[in-house]
């Protein structure tokens, strides 16, 4: 089914940050009716083990600047992904000052799990 997921490396950690309406849709991606597991997705807390940064809704300059640092320390970059209307339209990540470069935008106010992990597996199979 997906091809693009290779043994070795078949669960991908995803970190998402906690700052908006998106956060509950973030939260049901995680359960059982969709079952990301199943697809070789799982939730981390620590965003130095990520393999998926998710940044959604209004993110504040100073919470920018700290994921900005840690993403800069991490050896292996992850893919980032912007969720949610107030990711994509509003807010610094317009900014042509930040050091993180989006590569997939799921729009929706607040998107549907189901898009969600579709914007995931879209961004897996970019890298």
């Amino acid at each position: 089914m997906i091809r693009f997921i290779k043994r070795k490396d078949a669960m991908k950690r995803i970190f998402f940050t906690d700052s908006s309406c998106c956060s509950p849709e973030l939260n049901r991606m995680f359960m059982s009716k969709h079952d990301p597991e199943r697809l070789g997705l799982k939730r981390t807390y620590n965003i130095q083990d990520a393999d998926i940064l998710i940044i959604n809704g209004y993110t504040k300059e100073e919470t920018l600047k700290d994921l900005e640092t840690k993403y800069e320390l991490m050896a292996d970059k992850p893919i980032v992904i912007a969720v949610g209307g107030c990711a994509i339209d509003a807010g610094p990540l317009r900014s042509k000052n930040t050091e993180l470069r989006v590569n997939v935008f799921v729009p929706g106010c607040p998107p549907r799990p189901e898009a969600i992990i579709h914007g995931i597996l879209k961004g897996l199979s970019k890298k």
